[in-house]
């Protein structure tokens, strides 16, 4: 009887586990590939933040003092007490220091910082920031601001040079005898000699 109750109990565990098979090894699964794709998440819409390199704090600190400067002169002129050209030549030292260091990729030089998506947004900004320079010198100085060369072109500022060709338009900008060459011309091409008193700063 013993062994009658054993052979029983074997049978019965090896039927359950013959049996289990099909349910748990030959079910089907899931296809590759049928399954829908996740919806994007929240966060698939922004890219991440890039850190700005040392070396363009300082233009990014020159760019927002010139416009904030900026809209304070802008405001003085709209109300009428803007008479003082000297009020945006102080401010044009600002934008020197910013032209020289975006010429450069940074302060200290860095050719590599130019790839950086904060230079990018800075060198988009600087025609419009210069723009407004100019507005002010028009209506109060009487002037346009650039390098004046031996022909008479006026030559505005502009990133678009090459740092070898700034240094080459400086170095052959009138007035010879000066070694600061920017300057806010009030002479018109007749002028073209860069004469004394021939520029409001």
């Amino acid at each position: 009887m013993r062994h009658i109750s054993i052979l029983f109990t074997v049978s019965l565990t090896a039927c359950t586990l013959v049996g289990g098979a099909p349910a748990k090894l030959g079910a089907p699964g899931p296809v590759s590939g049928s399954e829908p794709a996740p919806a994007p998440g929240v966060g698939s819409k922004y890219t991440a933040a890039t850190e700005v390199p040392r070396n363009l704090k300082s233009p990014q600190h020159s760019l927002e003092i010139m416009q904030e400067g900026l809209e304070k002169l802008e405001k003085k002129l709209e109300s009428g007490t803007l008479n003082n050209p000297e009020d945006i030549h102080s401010l044009r030292i600002s934008w020197l220091t910013y032209f020289g260091a975006m010429e450069r990729g940074g302060e200290p030089r860095c050719e590599a910082c130019k790839r950086n998506p904060e230079y990018a947004r800075m060198k988009a900004a600087t025609a419009d920031i210069n723009n407004r320079f100019a507005a002010l010198e028009k209506a109060v100085a009487k002037c346009t601001y650039g390098y004046r060369m031996s022909n008479g072109d006026l030559l505005p500022m502009t990133l678009d040079w090459s740092e070898e060709e700034w240094k080459d338009i400086v170095e052959k900008a009138m007035p010879p005898a000066y070694m600061q060459k920017e300057r806010c011309w009030t002479d018109d091409k007749a002028g073209k000699a860069g004469k004394p008193n021939g520029w409001a700063y």
